[in-house]
């Protein structure tokens, strides 16, 4: 509903109001009518000129949303800027406003919601060859125009004349030596363009227009803002990163003037200095023999960087690699900025033997070479093993019978607990498009009670359906795991083994060893 608020009829009224707006031509005008809240009822606001602005009113009518269509005139090939502000930037009451641009047969061509960091909306026209268009004020979330909202307030539609720039590019680079290089490719670069408010002042530019990524060189180029609209005439500011690098390149504020393909030039990252490397070997903490991570018991380990904040030190995930045959390690940058000088620790695994974090690494030093020396680990009580995986289901699917070796280590103490069995499945293209469709995680039945003599061991047998339904491709993981406690073995697990298998085209097979190990790492890290 429009807000002005002329008697019916009162087109006097109705025609001074709208001279009295700045820039407004008031010529073939034709007075509000309602309601308005379709394409084909839209107020007819004439030929006008820009800069143009006038006040509107959406008001709910009982349990409906009001929208307010307005059709206007332009010169044919114009560009445009149609702002639909409200209380965002002190221009009206609407909380959420949403614009639409329709051609003159109501056909929509464009929306917008919640321009850069502000609620108002904002699209960039150009008026097609027959002159008219459909300019549509709504409240969010009405994505279709009928009033599918609950918003209400008053609102300022504005149009104003549109100049593009052509282009802003440049390319980055990494500072690390004379002369600079050129980024390596596959190395990601995000460049941040930012709009200015002050073209004299860098803390003015908060409103973040485009990114720009590239995984293959270093060279960008803007033409076009995040929302698809083409880049205004003004001031603007350029921020470079690059991966694994802290912010470093910076330029602007610079202004760009109308048609121009400004080119910043050269932007420098400087890299950090990395370590040398961080070196080791994992060992049996009996036998002192190395853990090889080629083959069982598969010993691995995780490289964390850590940092102290508010008395609190925090380690996150920088790198893994698994140990050679005789159970050592190196862990070297792969690229600029990968591994910094600071502190650092490395956790430890290895099948059958209890997880644990290595010993703290302070301050490595840049380019310095630090060996950890030996890092023991503990092996389990129990040690399980799987003796047979079912790797000979046909296709259509059918019963998956597999058996688990379950033994004692000691050779001094009884242990009395339990085993059971965990099934993942999962479609291969369900995983990589990150949904939960296709994938199931079920226990095969109630754990097996187990009593162990010290050095015995015994062979546990698990089943469960396979339907013919598992999509070709699809991978199933079966985890055994063994808890001591006859009553409560979930919480006191002492060894776990594991098996995958595919299904192909001639029906499931085994998956080898370390692709299964893959298959059960977490996505981020595989």
């Amino acid at each position: 509903m429009n807000s002005h608020r002329c008697p019916p009829l009162a087109w006097w009224c109705f025609s001074l109001m709208m001279l009295a707006l700045p820039g407004v031509v008031a010529t073939g005008f034709a007075a509000d009518q309602e309601p308005n809240n379709r394409c084909d009822t839209a107020t007819y606001l004439g030929e006008v000129t820009v800069p143009f602005s006038m006040n509107g009113d959406l008001v709910r009518v009982e349990s409906a949303g009001d929208v307010d269509f307005y059709r206007l005139e332009a010169a044919a090939g114009a560009a445009l800027d149609v702002r639909l502000q409200g209380a965002s930037s002190g221009s009206g009451t609407l909380d959420d406003p949403f614009l639409g641009f329709f051609d003159s047969h109501c056909a929509l061509v464009a929306y917008n919601d919640d321009y850069l960091e502000s609620r108002d909306s904002r699209l960039v026209i150009t008026i097609p060859a027959d002159g008219s268009v459909v300019l549509a004020a709504t409240s969010w979330s009405d994505s279709g125009f009928t009033g599918d909202h609950i918003g209400e307030g008053t609102y300022l539609l504005r149009l104003s004349p549109f100049a593009g720039v052509g282009s802003i590019l440049g390319r980055v680079v990494v500072a690390t030596t004379e002369p600079a290089t050129e980024i390596g490719t596959g190395q990601a670069v995000w460049v941040y363009l930012f709009a200015c408010a002050d073209a004299a002042d860098a803390g003015s530019c908060n409103d973040q227009v485009a990114l720009a990524e590239t995984t293959d060189g270093a060279n960008f180029r803007f033409t076009r803002d995040e929302y698809g609209a083409p880049l205004a005439v003004g001031s603007y500011l350029i921020r470079a990163y690059t991966e694994g690098f802290g912010f470093k390149g910076q330029v602007g504020p610079f202004s760009v003037a109308e048609g121009v393909d400004y080119d910043v030039g050269t932007i420098e990252i400087t890299a950090p200095t990395n370590i040398g490397s961080i070196s080791g070997r994992v060992v049996d903490a009996e036998t002192g023999v190395g853990l090889s991570g080629v083959d069982s018991p598969y010993a691995s380990l995780e490289l964390q960087g850590c940092s102290e904040e508010d008395g609190f030190v925090w380690c996150d995930f920088l790198d893994q690699m698994d140990t050679d045959g005789a159970g050592y390690f190196r862990f070297v940058p792969a690229r600029p900025g990968h591994l910094m000088a600071g502190d650092y620790k490395v956790v430890v695994h290895a099948e059958g033997y209890i997880a644990r974090d290595g010993p703290t690494i302070p301050q490595v030093l840049a380019g310095e070479d630090r060996d950890v020396g030996e890092i023991p680990l503990e092996r389990y009580p129990i040690a399980l093993s799987v003796v047979e995986p079912c790797e000979d289901l046909p296709s259509s699917g059918g019963v998956c019978r597999f058996s688990v070796r379950v033994a004692n280590r000691t050779d001094h103490r009884p242990i009395k607990g339990a085993a059971w069995s965990i099934v993942h499945g999962s479609s291969l293209v369900a995983e990589h498009a990150g949904s939960l469709t296709g994938t199931t995680q079920f226990q095969t039945g109630n754990p097996i009670p187990t009593t162990l003599r010290p050095g015995a061991s015994r062979v546990l047998r698990f089943r469960f359906f396979v339907p013919p339904t598992v999509p070709e491709s699809s991978d199933i993981c079966v985890t055994t795991l063994f808890g001591q406690n006859l009553h409560q073995p979930f919480f006191n697990t002492l060894a776990e083994t594991q098996f995958c298998i595919v299904n192909g085209e001639t029906g499931f097979s085994l998956v080898p060893k370390s692709a299964a190990r893959e298959l059960n790492k977490p996505p981020s890290r595989r």
